[in-house]
Order: structure tokens, then C-alpha cells, then sequence
């Protein structure tokens, strides 16, 4: 089996998990939800039960941990230990719980820290890692939108029966708790507050005052319980509460939630106050605010700490999970991302490690062959260490060396995509979206400077092998680095400028997937075309008049459709321009024109990489509002 990591927040209103196996975090669910009830039964004379049972008394965990006397402990640690259990029974059947990170309220001392952990150890889990619940929160948070170290962050927690503000000042090794204060701003207050403001029976509203009653109290709770999910949004116009029989339902407004709501944000935004006075720190050094919890949609705190403290709120991804992937991430960002277990993910499969190889493959094939021409070909008497240029126009075809160079470069900025999924993959599995891209960006940018780097080499060797005289000196270098600049130069300006726009930050890479039959297709056909003008390097048993009446016609198709597959993109336009350029490659066959189908696919190349350029920019460039 497998070692999972579970992280699990075990909040005032609810608990929150996530399992965490070979880099890849999986939230548990528990029935329709991500949050399961911090609830277990207690049976007449009977053991603590995390699943419901008749008759049997509801205990609100969180809420006897916080209360419990002393000696209470022990059902305290047997509540805690039924919940920890069920928790951990939603953890995949192929996983084993090989580590427990815990997130708690920061308000918790060592006393009920210490309960968790015997409470862990009484489930069977391993010995727990405790986080404070705002540090995790604000880990996770700042993942995708750093704040520099020396600047402090507020973290506002607001549940529907507790809630806390909390600020953290940020430190090179992570945080410090500069000030915890718990607020009145819940969810209940505000339920209350809109009960107030409803307009209802007179007899209803009696009823519900008297609290001797069974009956009223279960009144309240329904209605309350209704008020909840009718203004769940927290932007409503109006909106249906279901009333007991026989009372016919009531509508709450906006202006009476935003009424409600308002007397609780006035005392959020105290205690933000009173948490800021008490670190005595500047305002102007707090970077952001965090607002979390079931209420805070309800409660629209966030406005109106922008509009009262200037304090602009963070955008958090999943901030029903912010906790449990903080607690998370706080334990195992220093581990690197497990590349072998990415690659061999489905996302980057066969087809992307062939387009690393296949054209470092062919080109080195193709390079062999041009060379051993040359070599072969070019004149030997009296050898002065000097070819003409003539010479080296009637035995070695530039744009076939110049492609050569184009493949290497080709190989290498796939490898780089790779290189990219990777960082990519690691933040999709983690909940993490756009925190690892400029690293992903910068692992294209240098795969493709290399590229470059690669093809100058093979310009360099042209000018070593064949000792040019001064009216050709450069050629080869300057049509090797012509033929890879374009492919090299744009995917690094991809790579470094893409991360820096949220709309493709996350998605840049999965456009730059030159494919690697138009390789196949282009080096072949240089390569028949090449036999066809100076004979076969090495099969020269096959008769050259094959070579010549055949070869250089099919080669210069194969060139004529891969330039086709790379600039049409449709399956239909792709059909019609191969079968238009592969037929005319036939017939229009010559050594010049075959040269010129080659130089035409660089050209080619070109484009397509221009025009994916063209289409990301266009892509990251923000939407005008409808």
C-alpha cells in the first residue's frame, strides 16, 4: 500500500481533509460534501459513536474541546478519537495514513493540543504535526500571490458559531503570530439579526420567545436554519423562508440581509482594529486580508475592511480547503516535485517524449549523411584546407545543414515543455494553480536558449569541417542560427512572459506541442532529396539512377506535405494543401527546387511558432466587459 499524508483542519464549524499520495492531493469527501460535521453521538451507557444513532445525545466536538473541565478529558479524547477515525476511514482504500498534520484554531493552548494528540494516537493514526489554522490559511493563500517577507498579512476566520481575526507578520521561514483576537462576527449573529428584521405572524413570533418550550426552540432552529441557506450567497434580492406549519413562508431582502449583516462587519472591523493596535505595527505594512469561513460570503466583510482600513482582500483558491492544503504545504513545500511520478502521469505520455527524440534522431542521421557527402564529394587533390563557394553549392545543400540545426533546436524546447508539465502537473494535483509557473517558464526559456546554443554549435562545426575561404566565411553559422531563432527566441519570451498573465498562466504550455510527423516528414524528404542530387553515402549497391528518378521526387512531396501539416490547422485545409504541395513537390522537382522546399519548411516552422505567439497573446490580453 501506498503512504498517504492526510491534513485535516478541524474547524469550529466542521472539518475539512485532504489526503495527500505521490505528490498528487485528493480532498475527502464526506456524502455530497467537503465538510464534514464536527459531530459524533453518545448512546445511554455506551461507547462514543461517529455515526448517528436514535436517541443518543449529539456532542459538538470542537465545542467540548474548548469547554471541557479537566476532568472531562477523557470523553473529550474519545469524541476526538471517533471523528479522527471516521475521518480517516474516507482516505483511499489503496492508502495507509503514513502522516497526520492537524490544523487547529489558533485560540487552542496546550492543554487541547495535547488532547489531539492522544486523541490521535487513541485512533490509530500516527503521531500528529500542529498548525495554527490562520498560518495554514495564510500559506495557502500566498502560494499563488506572495507577499514579501517583513510585511504582515490579516486573517479573518468567520464561522457561523465562532470566528477569529488574526494577524501574521511574514518571516523568511514563515510566520509569526503578531496578535489573535476572537470576534463576534458569526454566522449566527447574523441569522438572529435577520429573524429580527422578518415580517411574521405575531403568534409565531411569541412562540418563538418562549424558551421553556421544546417546541419553540425547535421552531427557532428550523427557521434559523433556513435564513442560512436562503442567504448562503450573501447577494440576494429576495429570497423564500420556509416557516413552520401552518405559517405560510416569509421573504428576506437584500437590504434587510445588508442591515443584518452590518452591525456584525462594524465589529469585524473593530477587532481587526483592536488585533492591529495590539502588534503595533503601521497599517501600511499589512499586505492583504485573508477572509475565510462559512459566513464570510454572508457577511461581505472583505468590502468593508478595503473600504474602512484600506486593507485590500486576497483572492483564496478553494477557501473551503484553504486550511487543510496550507497545513499541507507548510509540511511538504520543501520537497521537490516528484518528476518520475509526473511523467509518467497521463498528460505526458509517448507522444511528448517522442517529440524530445525524434528530432534529435533524424537531425543527427541527416547531419551524418550531409557531412559524409561533402567529405566524399568535395575535391581532395591538392587540398588546401579552402572549398569555393560554388563547390559547396553543387555538393552540400545549406538548408538541408540548416534543418539539422532546426531539429536540435525542436528537441530541446520539447524537452523543455516537459520540463514545464511537470511544475504544472505538481500545482494541479496540490491545489496550488500558477505557484511553480515562472519556474515553469523559465525551464522552457532555457531549454530553447540551449536549443539556440546548439544550433550556433552546428554552424561552428560547417565552418571547422570545411575551412571556408573569406567569400564564405559565416555561411553555416548564419543559417543555422536563421533556422532556429524564430522557434528558440519565442518559446523563451513564452515561457518568461506567459506566467504573468492569470488567464494563461495555467495553460500556456499545452499550446506549444509542435508535432513530430512534419519532422519525420521534412528530414526524409530532405534526405531522398539529398541522395537524389549526390548519391547515397553508404547503400551504394542500390543503383543511383533509382535514387536519381525517384528519390528527389518523393523526397520533395514528403517536404511539400510537411510544410502543409505545419501551417494549416484544420483536419480539411490540411488534406487539400499536403495534396496540393505534396503533388506539386513531384512535379516540380529539381535540385534548386527541392533546396527550395526545404528553405520553405524553415520558413514554415517559423510561422507556426509566430502564430502560436500571436494567439497566446491575444488569449492573455483581458476581456472588456458585456
Amino acid at each position: 500500500m501506498d503512504s498517504a499524508t492526510l491534513a485535516i483542519n478541524i474547524g469550529m464549524d466542521g472539518i475539512t481533509a485532504i489526503a495527500a499520495t505521490s505528490g498528487r492531493r485528493t480532498p475527502l469527501r464526506f456524502g455530497d460534501s467537503n465538510v464534514l460535521p464536527a459531530q459524533v453521538w453518545q448512546p445511554h451507557e455506551q461507547p462514543i459513536s461517529a455515526t448517528p444513532v436514535n436517541g443518543a445525545t449529539v456532542i459538538d466536538v470542537p465545542d467540548l474541546l474548548s469547554t471541557a473541565p479537566p476532568d472531562q478529558s477523557p470523553r473529550a479524547v474519545e469524541a476526538m478519537s471517533a471523528l479522527l477515525a471516521q475521518v480517516a476511514a474516507h482516505v483511499p482504500d489503496v492508502t495507509t495514513v503514513g502522516r497526520l498534520i492537524l490544523a487547529l484554531p489558533d485560540q487552542w493552548g496546550p492543554r487541547r493540543r495535547a488532547l489531539i494528540r492522544q486523541a490521535a494516537e487513541h485512533a490509530g493514526l500516527p503521531t500528529p504535526v500542529l498548525v495554527n489554522t490562520a498560518e495554514a490559511t495564510a500559506t495557502h493563500a500566498t502560494s499563488t500571490a506572495p507577499i514579501e517577507v517583513g510585511s504582515s498579512l490579516l486573517v479573518c476566520d468567520l464561522g457561523n458559531h465562532a470566528s477569529s481575526i488574526t494577524l501574521l507578520a511574514r518571516e523568511a521561514t514563515g510566520w509569526r503570530n503578531l496578535a489573535s483576537i476572537p470576534a463576534q462576527a458569526t454566522g449566527a449573529h447574523l441569522d438572529e439579526n435577520v429573524l429580527a428584521r422578518l415580517d411574521f405572524d405575531d403568534s409565531l413570533r411569541e412562540q418563538l420567545t418562549a424558551t421553556t418550550t421544546a417546541n419553540s426552540s425547535q421552531a427557532r432552529g428550523q427557521i434559523l436554519a433556513a435564513i442560512r441557506t436562503a442567504t448562503a450567497t450573501g447577494a440576494i434580492t429576495r429570497a423564500a423562508i420556509l416557516l413552520p406549519e401552518p405559517y405560510p413562508p416569509t421573504v428576506v431582502t437584500g437590504a434587510q440581509l445588508d442591515a443584518a449583516a452590518q452591525p456584525i462587519r462594524e465589529t469585524t472591523t473593530a477587532a481587526a482594529r483592536q488585533a492591529i493596535e495590539a502588534a503595533d505595527i503601521d497599517i501600511d505594512t499589512i499586505a492583504g486580508a485573508i477572509v475565510t469561513g462559512p459566513a464570510a460570503t454572508r457577511l461581505n466583510v472583505a468590502d468593508h475592511l478595503a473600504r474602512q482600513l484600506g486593507i485590500t482582500p486576497l483572492p483564496t483558491p478553494s477557501p473551503e480547503l484553504a486550511a487543510a492544503n496550507g497545513a499541507l504545504t507548510m509540511h511538504t513545500s520543501q520537497n521537490p516535485p516528484d518528476t518520475l511520478g509526473l511523467l509518467k502521469a497521463k498528460h505526458v505520455g509517448m507522444r511528448h517524449l517522442g517529440a524530445v527524440a525524434t528530432p534529435m534522431i533524424l537531425g543527427s542521421i541527416l547531419l551524418l549523411q550531409i557531412v559524409t557527402d561533402a567529405r566524399r564529394l568535395l575535391p581532395t587533390t591538392n587540398y588546401t584546407g579552402t572549398y569555393h563557394l560554388d563547390e559547396l553549392n553543387a555538393y552540400l545543400s545549406i538548408n538541408a545543414y540548416a534543418l539539422t540545426a532546426l531539429c536540435a533546436a525542436l528537441g530541446l524546447i520539447a524537452a523543455g515543455r516537459i520540463g514545464a508539465a511537470v511544475w504544472t502537473r505538481h500545482d494541479h494535483d496540490n491545489d496550488t494553480p500558477g505557484r511553480h509557473s515562472t519556474q515553469a517558464g523559465r525551464t522552457l526559456a532555457a531549454a530553447a536558449a540551449l536549443g539556440l546554443a546548439i544550433a550556433a554549435m552546428f554552424g561552428l562545426l560547417g565552418e571547422t569541417l570545411f575551412g571556408t575561404t573569406d567569400s564564405t566565411s559565416g555561411m553555416f553559422l548564419r543559417a543555422t542560427i536563421l533556422a532556429a531563432l524564430a522557434p528558440t527566441v519565442l518559446a523563451a519570451a513564452i515561457g518568461l512572459l506567459a506566467p504573468y498573465s492569470s488567464r494563461i498562466r495555467d495553460a500556456w504550455a499545452d499550446h506549444l506541442h509542435y508535432p513530430a510527423t512534419p519532422v519525420i516528414l521534412a528530414v526524409a524528404g530532405t534526405a531522398a532529396t539529398q541522395a537524389a542530387a549526390a548519391g547515397l553515402p553508404w547503400l551504394t549497391a542500390i543503383d543511383y539512377a533509382y535514387i536519381e528518378a525517384f528519390g528527389g521526387r518523393i523526397g520533395t512531396g514528403l517536404l511539400g506535405v510537411a510544410i502543409a501539416l505545419t501551417l494549416a490547422q484544420t483536419r480539411l485545409t490540411r488534406i487539400g494543401l499536403a495534396a496540393v504541395l505534396g503533388i506539386g513537390g513531384v512535379l516540380v522537382y529539381g535540385i534548386t527546387n527541392a533546396r527550395l522546399f526545404t528553405f520553405a519548411y524553415l520558413v514554415a516552422v517559423a510561422l507556426w511558432w509566430g502564430a502560436k505567439a500571436v494567439r497566446l497573446i491575444i488569449a492573455a490580453v483581458p476581456r472588456a466587459a458585456a
